[in-house]
């Protein structure tokens, strides 16, 4: 069967998901660092949303935040020495909230992943390949899962779950097929 359902009869799971093995390193190591900051006298804000940057004698001092969570209803000024811009893929819309001319530093991308069952593809150690487009497909073993894909499709928006398109998934298992 040919569509995102097809994904799953053909393979034995598949996932519109981020690939978590990344992420999880990634959170831990980030984590650590803020514990050293928190224990520096940091104060570490984090799910909220920041709707204004103050900005004295040219510089950002401080920024109006907003809770993000479900249910949250709070908003504060924070005030600081030095302020870190963490935003991810919000970086630029943050920067933007301190100086409206600033260009955009980030060109955006999506991808897809598909979990396979390890018997599937009984892979022992991750492996890259490029793609004819110059693209990378990653296949990594983990567990008793498979997770293969693509990382560099350019996006023009910042928003948190981006649409699998049909583009998307034929260009994977065209990839897949080579």
């Amino acid at each position: 069967a040919r569509g995102p359902e097809g994904l799953v009869a053909r393979f034995s799971r598949a996932a519109q998901a981020a690939l978590l093995l990344a992420v999880e390193e990634r959170v831990g190591r980030s984590v650590l660092r803020l514990g050293g900051a928190a224990a520096a006298g940091a104060i570490i804000v984090t799910y909220a949303r920041v709707t204004q940057i103050s900005v004295e004698s040219s510089r950002a001092s401080g920024a109006t935040v907003t809770g993000s969570l479900a249910n949250e209803n709070f908003g504060a000024l924070i005030r600081a020495r030095l302020i870190v811009n963490a935003a991810g893929p919000w970086l630029d819309a943050v920067r933007a909230l301190e100086d409206k001319t600033a260009p955009p530093l980030l060109q955006l991308t999506k991808g897809i992943h598909v979990t396979l069952a390890r018997e599937r593809l009984p892979i022992r150690r991750t492996i890259i390949m490029t793609t004819p487009d110059k693209r990378s497909i990653f296949v990594v073993p983990r567990e008793d899962c498979v997770y293969f894909g693509t990382t560099d499709t350019f996006h023009p928006t910042s928003e948190y779950w981006p649409a699998i398109t049909r583009e998307d998934i034929d260009y994977l298992l065209r990839c897949g097929e080579a």
